[in-house]
């Protein structure tokens, strides 16, 4: 099965479309640390990184639709 296949790259320029799995880990690794029980600032930091994550992959994937002709 080759990556086009899989579902990993999808895009016409190749872009990885793995958004909703680099989400989940950075959630997934929030939620281990609140297992954990680090201290409220480690995993304030770790929220916040993995929502600047989404931002920036959502203006990436917006902006690359917009680039393929698709709309809203």
């Amino acid at each position: 099965m080759s990556h086009s296949e899989s579902g990993i790259i999808g895009a016409a320029d190749g872009t990885f479309r793995a958004m909703d799995t680099i989400i989940f880990a950075g959630l997934l690794v929030v939620v281990v640390g609140l297992y954990r029980r680090r201290s409220r600032r480690w995993v304030l930091a770790g929220w916040w990184l993995v929502l600047v994550l989404t931002l920036i992959l959502l203006r990436h994937h917006i902006t690359s639709g917009l680039g393929l002709g698709l709309t809203w």
